[in-house]
């Protein structure tokens, strides 16, 4: 028996592209029906544009059907005609189609905030990427760590695992740097609790100093009992490992989820390091302390950060 008739529908006569190539519309007015695979009309709409409604990201419909796009293959139909027309247009389609979106609340889906780990991810990701500035030598050197224990917030003693990583003075200032101040700001507020400054004066017995002195501060993300302590480095000292093979006293280790390049033995870092300059230095006699005071103190009391690897269950979020 032969199947009754079943007339055309009418957006199947009109051009057509899928909606990954929305950027090929063209510059005229035009209605417009988002149709999937199976011949479902989603949306109907007008355009003085059709080129530039669909521009970007630009279309309030966009993110809810590109999720669905994947699914459902959806193509765009579009039928130019002018300026006047588009109102009466755009009412007779929808009257006419009926699609299932129109009038319909837009679905927005709210991003989860990152977590602080995954920022740590991301700055340990970018200190050890390979850099055209840097001319292929290291940008950061994991140096090791050290065991210490300090009253956490509520004042009561914990045991805090500190890592020590040199960075250049450029990415300090330009990526941990502004990690840092931006967790000061709404958008960063996830970081708030992460971020903040170790002062230290590195040791040195009342005698040596007065109340001049000026502690140095130095960048730590905390994670936990997990401190990494962010210190600079001269760019020469990292350039220094390239030319006596660096191979000899480093490795690449995986550190919060990242490859990043150690020292086997921290102790190996004193022989690249200038001696340390005289503390008391600059106006009126007071003493500076730097980055290089702060790795000539430190290093006598690290321990191979691959020691610490080997306790896998140890390391957070590994």
């Amino acid at each position: 028996m032969t199947p009754p008739f079943q007339p055309q529908s009418e957006w199947q006569q009109w051009a057509n592209l899928p909606l990954t190539n929305r950027t090929n519309l063209p510059d005229v007015p035009g209605i417009y029906a988002v149709i999937d695979v199976a011949g479902e009309v989603w949306y109907v709409g007008k355009a003085s544009n059709l080129k530039n409604r669909w521009g970007g990201r630009s279309h309030h419909r966009y993110g809810q059907l590109s999720r669905q796009n994947k699914k459902r293959n959806y193509q765009i139909y579009y039928r130019p005609c002018s300026l006047g027309e588009l109102d009466a247009q755009e009412k007779h389609y929808i009257d006419q189609f009926k699609p299932l979106l129109n009038y319909s609340r837009v679905k927005t889906y709210a991003r989860k905030p990152p977590q602080p780990h995954q920022e740590l991810a991301r700055l340990l990701k970018v200190i050890n990427k390979p850099n055209s500035l840097f001319e292929g030598h290291a940008r950061s050197l994991v140096i090791g760590y050290y065991r210490e224990l300090d009253e956490d917030e509520n004042e009561e003693l914990k045991e805090f695992i500190c890592i020590v990583v040199a960075v250049n003075a450029n990415d300090y200032d330009k990526v941990l740097y502004k990690s840092a101040m931006k967790s000061m700001t709404n958008k960063g507020k996830y970081l708030a609790d992460c971020w903040g400054v170790y002062e230290t004066t590195l040791g040195l017995n009342e005698p040596e100093i007065d109340l001049e002195t000026r502690p140095l501060q130095i960048l730590v993300f905390r994670q936990e009992n997990w401190v990494y302590e962010l210190v600079e480095l001269d760019n020469q000292v990292l350039k220094e490992f390239d030319r006596q093979k660096q191979e000899l006293y480093t490795e690449i280790i995986t550190l919060n989820g990242q490859s990043v390049l150690a020292l086997k033995e921290p102790a190996h870092l004193q022989a690249f390091l200038p001696p340390p300059e005289p503390v008391r230095s600059g106006y009126w006699n007071k003493a500076w302390l730097r980055p290089m005071h702060y790795h000539h103190y430190r290093l006598p009391h690290l321990t191979p950060i691959a020691q610490l690897l080997q306790a896998r269950d140890t390391m957070p979020h590994s």
